[in-house]
C-alpha cells in the first residue's frame, strides 16, 4: 500500500534496526530527512528519476564530491528497492535511483587522496606544550588525540557516545 514518505522510511528503518548499525541508521535517518526538505512529505509513488536527478544536480552544485553522493544516492536506492519488494512503491518495478550513481566503485577508489603519515617531528609541533592552551575545548582536544592512536577519521570520533568509549587494560 502506498503511503508517504517518512512514514514509509520510518517503517523501513525500524526493519533494518536488525540488520544496520545505530550510525548507520541515524545516516540514513539524515539522507532522507534532507530528501524530504527539498521535496516535501508526498507520497512514494509521487517521486521517480527527475526528482532523483533534481536531487543528486542540488547535491552537485553544492560541492559535494562524488563518493558521498553515491553513498547517499544508495541509501535511498535501497530504500526504493525495499519498498518495491513490500508492495509500497508501485510507480515502477525499478528503483528511480537506478542508473544515476556518478562513477563506478573502482574510479572512485582511484581518485580517493593519500596522505602520508606525520613524521616524529612533525607530531612533536602538532602536540606540543601549548597543544592544550590551543585547544580550549574538549572535542578540539580529544578528537586528534583519538584520531592518532586509533587511525580513525574526525567525522567517526566526533561521533561517537561517552557509553561508546571503554577502557581496556588501564
Amino acid at each position: 500500500k502506498s503511503m508517504p514518505f517518512s512514514q514509509a522510511t520510518a517503517a523501513y528503518l525500524e526493519e533494518k534496526q536488525h540488520d544496520n548499525a545505530p550510525q548507520t541508521l541515524v545516516e540514513k535517518g539524515r539522507t532522507y530527512k534532507d530528501f524530504t526538505d527539498v521535496f516535501g512529505d508526498l507520497d512514494i509513488n509521487l517521486y521517480g528519476k527527475p526528482e532523483l536527478v533534481q536531487w543528486k544536480t542540488a547535491d552537485l552544485k553544492r560541492g559535494i564530491k562524488a563518493n558521498r553522493i553515491n553513498k547517499r544516492l544508495g541509501q535511498v536506492n535501497d530504500f526504493f528497492n525495499w519498498a518495491i519488494r513490500h508492495g509500497h512503491y508501485t510507480a515502477s518495478d525499478k528503483s528511480p535511483v537506478e542508473g544515476l550513481f556518478i562513477a563506478n566503485k573502482d574510479k572512485l577508489a582511484a581518485k580517493v587522496e593519500h596522505y602520508e603519515p606525520f613524521t616524529s617531528d612533525e607530531l612533536k609541533a602538532i602536540f606540543s606544550s601549548a597543544y592544550l592552551e590551543d585547544m580550549p575545548k574538549p572535542d578540539h582536544y580529544w578528537i586528534p588525540i583519538v584520531s592518532l592512536f586509533t587511525g580513525a577519521r574526525r567525522e567517526e570520533i566526533a561521533s561517537l557516545k561517552a557509553a561508546n568509549v571503554k577502557t581496556i587494560d588501564g
